[in-house]
């Protein structure tokens, strides 16, 4: 798959293009990211319920518990990385480490017995994922910073997030397929038929353990820190004043604004599609609705891979704020159309507005890292300063704080619908209740995102200055 046109890559000088070969090494980090944050997000809350009983706002409050601990930890630890000097870099000890520390900690948090009370499997929840998330950030933090330090090329820097954005999409596919995968007949009652739940998804958890344990390191490894003698040469900057001057960026808190609404308008309501896809779409049945719900993922993921060369080619003619504005209108179609193509009728509509959200939501990835990339150079000529690692680690910390929120809001948005698991078929007010919150609750956090938007600043020309004024005062890039 090209992610950019011959004519493209000429426009790009040969000292501040990125080899594929790095390009690959910094995308082979995203299962880590995929499988450690998102398919979790996505599986234990429903799963839980489905399986054990469990209220979704309890299971919502649990994972609250681990995102909190997730927020506090990121600002130190990319604080850490930006002021760390070492033989090997700045950030590819901290990569390496944490990518392991992941793959081995991670299998915990899906493995949990039906024996256990609610109580006890909130504590066990919450002390595994403090060892996961812990060693998540580790990893996570660094290995952003470095997908910022690899070009200082103002379209080069879409391309090389291109690749990384390929490999999320690679393993939210497969991500994607895990509700698939609990229907296999390994994983079912050989007197009844009925999926044993809990089973099935402890073995994804182990599955995808060794697959952070075989990809994750890669990225420390073997890439190269560019910015890492500009960088030791720098004074180190505490923590309470990095965050400080991380957060007195407008270009820069715009755009925590708009990726929360994104975020938000999408999490608020995905645990909430799959109840609608499965009592009022299909009726209960849940072999069906699971095997619905794969298609309706890996569709999602499989679309936004296939885009990313067009949004690549539509970043080259307009500038990035441009092309967000046109992703984020198709976001509010695509949820928008889930109010007719959500029916009993015919279930299967539900991969159309998938498709939609294909071309959209997820290439939201594609330009954010980007120009998050951008607003550190204007940090640099204003402090001095190379702080992707600051950067980027009040970025996640603000987003997860922000999914901590949301997961909790969207626990208690199930049950204030009225849903209730121990009733064998959900009155027909409920399940209309729950598809008007999948359908308008989004769309309006969509279009205040959208708005907020408009506001950012930081064009292609504008760029093209600060870079000048950068290299003018302490050299280009070697």
């Amino acid at each position: 798959m090209a992610l950019f046109t011959p004519k493209q890559k000429k426009n790009i000088p040969a000292n501040e293009r990125v080899p594929l070969w790095e390009k690959l090494a910094l995308a082979t980090g995203s299962p880590v990211e995929q499988f450690t944050i998102w398919v979790p997000l996505f599986t234990l809350l429903p799963a839980f319920n489905m399986a054990l009983g469990v209220s979704p706002a309890k299971m919502a409050m649990a994972l609250v518990v681990f995102r909190l601990w997730d927020a506090i930890t990121d600002p130190l630890v990319g604080n850490i990385s930006d002021n760390f000097r070492s033989r090997w870099g700045r950030r590819k000890p901290f990569i390496v480490v944490g990518a392991i520390c992941c793959g081995l900690t991670l299998p915990l948090l899906f493995n949990a017995s039906a024996d256990w009370s609610d109580g006890y499997l909130f504590g066990y929840l919450t002390i595994c994922s403090l060892l996961v998330y812990t060693s998540f950030t580790v990893f996570q933090m660094p290995w952003l910073a470095l997908g910022c330090e690899m070009t200082p090329n103002y379209e080069e820097r879409t391309r090389v997030i291109a690749w990384r954005a390929a490999g999320t999409k690679i393993a939210a596919i497969v991500g994607g397929m895990v509700w698939g995968l609990t229907t296999l007949p390994i994983f079912q009652d050989p007197q009844t038929g009925e999926i044993d739940l809990l089973r099935a998804i402890g073995w994804i958890g182990i599955c995808m353990g060794g697959a952070i344990l075989l990809l994750g390191p890669i990225s420390g490894l073997v890439l190269k820190e560019r910015y890492y003698e500009i960088a030791s040469k720098a004074k180190k900057t505490p923590l309470l004043r990095s965050i400080k001057e991380t957060l007195s960026s407008k270009p820069f808190l715009i755009i925590l604004g708009v990726t929360v609404a994104q975020l938000a308008g999408a999490l608020s309501v995905k645990s909430l599609g799959l109840y609608v896809n499965q009592y009022k779409v299909c009726a209960g049945n849940m072999a069906l609705a699971f095997q619905i719900q794969s298609v309706v993922e890996v569709t999602q993921y499989l679309v936004a891979l296939l885009s990313i060369p067009f949004w690549v080619w539509v970043g080259k003619f307009i500038d990035k704020r441009k092309a967000l504005l046109i992703i984020m209108c198709l976001n509010i179609i695509g949820q928008a159309s889930m109010w007719y193509l959500y029916t009993p009728a015919n279930p299967w509509l539900q991969v159309i507005p998938q498709f939609v959200l294909g071309l959209s939501m997820p290439s939201i990835w594609l330009f954010i890292p980007s120009m998050i990339a951008d607003v550190i150079d204007l940090d640099e000529l204003k402090t001095g300063a190379r702080r992707e690692g600051s950067f980027n680690a009040v970025f996640t910390w603000v987003l997860k704080l922000s999914i901590a929120v949301v997961i909790a809001y969207s626990g208690f948005l199930i049950t204030g619908s009225g849903f209730d698991v121990a009733l064998p078929a959900q009155p027909e007010e409920v399940l209309t209740r729950m598809h008007i919150y999948l359908v308008v609750v989004p769309c309006v956090i969509f279009a205040t995102g959208f708005f907020l938007l408009l506001r950012y600043n930081l064009t292609r020309k504008t760029m093209a200055d600060v870079r000048e004024q950068l290299e003018a005062r302490r050299g280009a890039l070697g």
